[in-house]
């Protein structure tokens, strides 16, 4: 059974483990299949190295002197909540492995260690990094769409805020969508005279489905720009992406 090597290769890694026969040997298994492999003794080693290099997966054994391995992942889980901890682990050290699971860890493996079972560790562990990347690629691409967009726009779920492009900050004056509900706290007034007080995302939902209740195709908001007085009239649109449960939410000036 192996994994893509192909895949893994964009990858680094760091592997923490204490008795060196081990260690060596794995690390010359790992380093034919990662970018980098990282390798230290104790917990207090492989911190530092994760500190210094920023590995995207750690493999660590659990009992070892100087730092333990379980205080080593907390401190790392501190630094980066997201990247994928591999344990290493004997039959006799459940106490350990409640612990573990109060840190997320993402995968254990018993010892002595299987070829087999540190390759299905390490597949689980890069597929979740890939497909993490494929998020944040698809978030940028959003986002640009967002940004170059000529009209203000965000998009919105029932729970948050997703993006909010730049123009519609910019012009207002904000630095977060935050300050800006802040301000605008009085609430959103259209122009069939509904109003309802924008303070979060569930309340901008609340809104927009007054909009829709209206059933018009052309409604007003009055929002007010940081540290003005007066606020101004503008356009406002939405469409529905059902199935996702957000809105893509469009502003222009004038009436």
């Amino acid at each position: 059974m192996e994994f893509q090597e192909e895949l893994s290769k964009q990858y680094s890694l760091l592997y923490v483990e204490d008795e060196d026969n081990v260690r060596e040997g794995l690390v010359r298994f790992l380093q034919r299949r990662f970018k980098a492999v990282y390798a230290g003794r104790d917990g207090q080693e492989g911190l530092e190295q994760f500190k210094m290099h920023r590995p995207d997966i750690v493999i660590t054994d659990i009992q070892m002197p100087v730092m333990d391995g379980l205080e080593m992942v907390n401190a790392i889980k501190d630094i980066s909540p997201s990247t994928p901890v591999i344990i290493t682990t004997a039959f006799n050290e459940i106490p350990y492995l409640m612990k573990a699971i109060e840190l997320h860890v993402d995968s254990y493996i018993k010892k002595p260690i299987v070829k087999e079972d540190i390759i299905s560790a390490i597949r689980k562990s890069v597929q979740f990094l890939i497909q993490r990347h494929e998020i944040e690629i698809k978030n940028r691409i959003i986002q640009t769409f967002i940004d170059i967009n000529p009209r203000f726009a965000f998009l919105v779920t029932k729970k948050n805020v997703l993006i909010m492009n730049r123009f519609f900050l910019n012009f207002f004056g904000y630095d977060s969508f935050e300050e800006f509900a802040e301000d605008n706290a009085s609430g959103f007034t259209n122009a069939q005279g509904a109003q309802a007080p924008i303070h979060s995302s569930q309340d901008l939902l609340d809104w927009i489905n007054a909009l829709n209740d209206n059933g018009e195709q052309k409604h007003v908001v009055y929002i007010k720009s940081k540290g003005a007085e007066k606020e101004q009239p503008f356009v406002v649109m939405y469409k529905e992406f059902a199935p996702f449960n957000i809105f893509l939410f469009t502003f222009m000036e004038g009436q």
